[in-house]
């Protein structure tokens, strides 16, 4: 049997729980999570050395009550973080970097950012809480803009797009220079529908964009993303 050591609601208080070390995703290891909104899921993330993360399609809600104590359970785990993706970004991660930047200084894939800005410039301002993300090398950034109200986190008009320009990557690339892949998607926060297409910008020489498949958040800590088959249509 595996013991697993878990904590809930932020509290220290010690919880011993037994897994079946028959079951393989027990036996094996871990590296590669999708939190679904199970205890199951949590208590492997406190357990085991996961190194990609993603959390699965909630509603807003239900996405506020399971990252409360997400950067709690990520500090108890054993491994060190380098995918990390869920629906609000920018909502939740500057506040777990304000808390202890540790677990997140060898993210090297993030995503996703949603912001209200459609000029380069203001949009890029709008990421200034990722700049201590100093090996960051693949950001997906949402086309979607979000209410101007702080106090809404919605797409009330899915015509105002972000369409990023040369000038965005070059800033970017200022305060990530590792930054080598840009993905471009299109996913309605509410519930995490997708509509559209996806472009992905990549930096060679210059930067270059190509039309790609929709990726499920699974697809892209699954190394989709660097896959052959992955078919590519140069925009």
């Amino acid at each position: 049997m595996l013991n697993v050591e878990c904590y809930e609601g932020g509290s220290h208080q010690r919880r011993d729980d037994t897994l079946s070390i028959e079951d393989p995703i027990i036996a094996a290891p871990l590296h590669t999570l999708c939190l679904d909104g199970t205890d199951f899921t949590k208590k492997l993330l406190c357990a085991r050395p996961i190194q990609r993360l993603c959390l699965d399609s909630f509603t807003r809600r239900i996405r506020a009550k399971r990252t409360q104590t997400l950067h709690f359970d990520i500090t108890q785990s054993p491994g060190e973080l380098t995918y990390l993706f869920l629906i609000d970004l920018l909502q939740w991660l500057p506040m777990a970097i304000e808390q202890d930047p540790e677990p997140y200084r060898n993210l090297r894939f993030v995503g996703t950012v949603i912001g209200v800005e459609c000029d380069d410039e203001k949009a890029f301002d709008e990421m200034e809480s990722l700049s201590s993300l100093d090996n960051l090398e693949t950001l997906e950034v949402n086309g979607f803009r979000l209410s101007s109200d702080p106090n809404r986190f919605t797409i009330e008009d899915e015509n105002r797009k972000f369409k990023p320009k040369f000038r965005f990557f070059a800033l970017l690339q200022t305060r990530h220079p590792l930054l080598r892949r840009v993905l471009l998607t299109f996913r309605n926060p509410n519930g995490v529908t997708r509509t559209g297409e996806s472009f992905l910008w990549e930096k060679s020489r210059l930067w270059n964009s190509r039309r790609v498949p929709y990726l499920e958040y699974w697809d892209i800590i699954c190394n989709r993303l660097e896959s052959p088959l992955l078919v590519y249509q140069t925009v």
